[in-house]
Formats: C-alpha cells, sequence, structure tokens
C-alpha cells in the first residue's frame, strides 16, 4: 500500500515497472549496460527479488532491492541492495525515508535483522548506515570466476 510523506509516494514497484530503475542503478553502478541491466533484473526477479521506491509525482527519486532470506547465523532477514538516491535529491532526507519504509516492511514479515551491502570506496554510504544504528558484522568477500 503506498505510503505518503510530505510529498513523496513511498511503494513497492511491480516487476513490470522496474525497468524505470535502470537510471538510479546507472548512478550507483556507472558501467552497467541497459543489455546487463535487463539480464540481471530478469534473474533476480527469479530469484525474488523487490524492490521499493519513494516516488515524487511520477518521478522515481529514490529506491532500493530486497530479498528476504533465512540463514543460520542471522534468522529471517532482509537484504537491501543498491540503495540509491537520484543525485539531485541527495541530502534531503529520502534515503532515511526510504530505509525507515523498508524496515517497517522487514517487521511487518517477521524479519529479525537487515542486511545492507556497501561498495568499499562509498564512504558516504558507509557513513548513512552508521548513522541509521548499522554496524560492520563481518565482510564480504568476493571472487570472479
Amino acid at each position: 500500500m503506498p505510503r505518503k510523506v510530505n510529498s513523496f509516494t513511498f511503494r513497492e514497484l511491480k516487476a513490470a515497472e522496474m525497468p524505470i530503475l535502470f537510471p538510479l542503478i546507472k548512478q550507483l553502478n556507472k558501467s552497467i549496460t541497459r543489455r546487463q541491466f535487463n539480464i540481471f533484473l530478469k534473474e533476480a526477479l527469479d530469484g525474488g527479488y523487490r524492490c521499493f521506491g519513494y516516488f515524487h509525482g511520477q518521478k522515481l527519486v529514490g529506491a532500493c532491492g530486497a530479498w528476504v532470506m533465512t540463514r543460520f547465523w542471522s534468522g529471517k532477514f532482509m537484504e537491501i541492495d543498491n540503495l540509491v538516491v537520484d543525485q539531485g535529491q541527495r541530502n534531503d532526507g529520502i534515503g532515511k525515508l526510504l530505509l525507515d519504509a523498508v524496515e517497517a516492511v522487514a517487521k511487518k514479515e517477521g524479519c529479525q535483522m537487515l542486511l545492507a551491502a556497501s561498495y568499499t570506496h562509498n564512504t558516504a554510504s558507509h557513513r548513512f548506515y552508521f548513522r541509521e544504528k548499522y554496524i560492520i558484522r563481518g565482510f564480504v568477500f568476493t571472487k570472479e570466476i
């Protein structure tokens, strides 16, 4: 159900409208092409990917993807993926509104934890998550194959 805050509306996006994410995803992932985005989006949707967004009128100004999963060390959790606010609207509080709204969804769905990954070079997002009371619990190691 959409939720209005000031002149912004928060809601979950339907799969058919998710291609509107591309400009925001491109801001965070500079090298991604439209073709790659479309392939990755289809694969993510097949794996249970969901996306939440804040709209100003019809314009998507902030979004983040999410999966709900369960792990032995955490129990049921929601993993946030690519939380991004449009460059022209950063520092307007939209990121916090988005994160708070997604947290409310996670609680409603019985999650005990939120997980958020952040690029090691994205120090602005690190400060944001620390302000929001996130802690570093471990490292994510990756290996390209």
